[in-house]
């Protein structure tokens, strides 16, 4: 599921390797950990753009990849700063 959604990220207007090395990071968050990302709304509007995006008849897949790309784009580069753990 993780190379579907990486690859329709590929294609978004502005995605950068740096993008993708933080998505890389945060794909398999739990919604906690997220939340220490996104804050509470922000990890929620972050989990229904990625179901948006790998579920074809749940809504526009276009736009939700834009949405994951520009949360990422406020990640910080250490996110272990944020989630009390390591970068990797």
């Amino acid at each position: 599921m993780t190379a579907v959604i990486k690859d329709k990220l590929s294609k978004v207007d502005g995605v950068t390797p740096e993008i993708m090395q933080k998505f890389d990071k945060i794909n398999n968050f739990s919604v906690e950990q997220l939340g220490k990302v996104f804050g509470k709304e922000g990890a929620e509007k972050f989990e229904s753009a990625i179901k948006i995006m790998t579920d074809p008849w749940f809504g526009k897949s276009g736009l939700a990849g834009k949405t994951v790309v520009d949360m990422i784009k406020g990640v910080p580069a250490s996110i272990g700063n944020v989630t009390g753990g390591d970068d990797d």
